[in-house]
């Protein structure tokens, strides 16, 4: 995990999520770097991502803030 605060893009996901995949496109598409993280695999970031009291995916993550599910505008503003 990078932390929570990172400034580098995070995508938190779980490995049945077609929006999660729709996100990751969107990312690649745009040329950017970013951080996939599949919550069925990293504790640390599961532990984030409940402690905020989340349970959709995806979360796109930078800094503080937080975009949940496919949300093209808000995602774009993130980088």
């Amino acid at each position: 995990m990078t932390t929570a605060t990172a400034t580098k893009l995070t995508v938190l996901s779980t490995p049945s999520c077609q929006r999660c995949k729709a996100v990751a496109r969107k990312l690649d598409d745009a040329g950017v770097d970013y951080d996939y993280v599949d919550l069925t695999e990293d504790a640390e970031w599961y532990k984030v991502f409940k402690e905020r009291g989340l349970s959709n995916v995806p979360q796109t993550v930078r800094g503080d803030t937080w975009v949940e599910g496919f949300d093209p505008d808000a995602i774009e503003k993130l980088f």
